[in-house]
C-alpha cells in the first residue's frame, strides 16, 4: 500500500510539473511561431513578392510589427532559450526602431500589400524613425493609389514631419496634381506653413509646374500670393530662383507684387 501511495504521489507530482511546463512553453511556442511568420512576411515585402506577403497576412500576422534584420535560429533552439528566459523572469521590453511593415511596403511601392496591411489593422499614421509620416512617403514616391488607401483609413492629412512639412507641400513640390487634388479634397490645409514659414504655394512655385500653381490659385491659394517666408521670400521670388518663368507670370497675374 505504501509503495502504491508513493507511486500516486510521484505521478501527481509529474502531472503538476507537466502542467506548469505547459503553461510556460505553450505561450513561448506560440510567440515564436508568430515571430517566424512575421519574419517571412517582412522578407516577402522586401523581395517584392506581393502574393506571398498577402498569404502571410491572411494567417493573422501582426500588421503593425517592425522589421528585424536577424534571421530566426532553429525553432527548438528558440524554444529552449525562450523557456529559460521565462523561467528566470527575463522579459523582453520595448523594440528596436526598425521600419514597420507598412513603411517597407510603401517604399517598395506594393499598393496591394499596403491595402491588406491597413485592412489588417496597420496604423495609417505611423511615423518612421526619421520622423516622417507614412503618408509623406507615399507622396514622395508619387504613389496615388497608396495615398488613396491611407486617406481611406483615416491617415492624418495635415500630419507634419520634423521640418513642419505637410503631405500637400511635398505633392505640390513634386508636381503631382492628382495627389494635390486628392489631399485638398480630404481637407488638407492649403494655407499651411512649415517651420521656415514657407507656404504650399511656395512649394508649388519651387516645383515649377504651372498646372499645379494655377490649380492652387483657383482653390484658395491666391490669398498667399504675397506671403513671405522667414527669409523674406515670396512665391514669385521662389519661382524666379528656380527659373520657373511661366509660374512667375501666373503669380503676377494673380496679384503678386514682388
Amino acid at each position: 500500500m505504501q509503495a502504491r501511495s508513493t507511486s500516486f504521489k510521484r505521478i501527481g507530482l509529474l502531472a503538476l510539473c507537466l502542467a506548469l511546463a505547459g503553461c510556460l512553453v505553450t505561450p513561448v511556442c506560440m510567440n515564436l511561431l508568430r515571430e517566424r511568420a512575421t519574419f517571412r512576411l517582412i522578407a516577402s515585402i522586401k523581395q517584392g513578392d506581393t502574393q506571398a506577403a498577402l498569404a502571410f497576412l491572411r494567417q493573422g500576422v501582426d500588421a503593425n510589427a517592425r522589421d528585424s534584420e536577424e534571421k530566426p535560429v532553429p525553432f527548438w533552439y528558440q524554444v529552449v532559450a525562450a523557456f529559460r528566459k521565462a523561467w528566470r523572469g527575463e522579459v523582453k521590453t520595448g523594440s528596436v526602431a526598425k521600419p514597420h511593415m507598412l513603411e517597407l511596403a510603401i517604399r517598395t511601392k506594393q499598393a496591394l500589400v499596403v491595402k491588406a496591411l491597413l485592412e489588417s489593422g496597420a496604423d495609417p499614421n505611423l511615423v518612421t524613425a526619421e520622423g516622417v509620416p507614412v503618408l509623406h512617403l507615399a507622396v514622395k514616391e508619387k504613389q496615388a493609389e497608396i495615398v488613396t488607401y491611407l486617406l481611406a483609413h483615416k491617415a492624418s492629412v495635415d500630419a507634419r514631419d520634423r521640418s513642419g512639412q505637410t503631405a500637400l507641400m511635398l505633392a505640390a513640390w513634386a508636381a503631382n496634381l492628382k495627389i494635390v487634388q486628392m489631399l485638398v479634397a480630404h481637407g488638407a490645409d492649403i494655407h499651411a506653413r512649415d517651420k521656415e514659414g514657407q507656404t504650399v504655394l511656395m512649394y508649388a512655385s519651387s516645383g515649377g509646374d504651372p498646372a499645379i500653381v494655377k490649380w492652387l490659385l483657383a482653390h484658395g491659394a491666391k490669398a498667399d500670393v504675397n506671403v513671405k517666408d522667414n527669409m523674406g521670400y515670396t512665391p514669385a521670388m521662389e519661382a524666379l530662383r528656380h527659373a520657373s518663368y511661366e509660374v512667375e507670370s501666373l503669380l503676377f497675374e494673380a496679384g503678386a507684387k514682388e
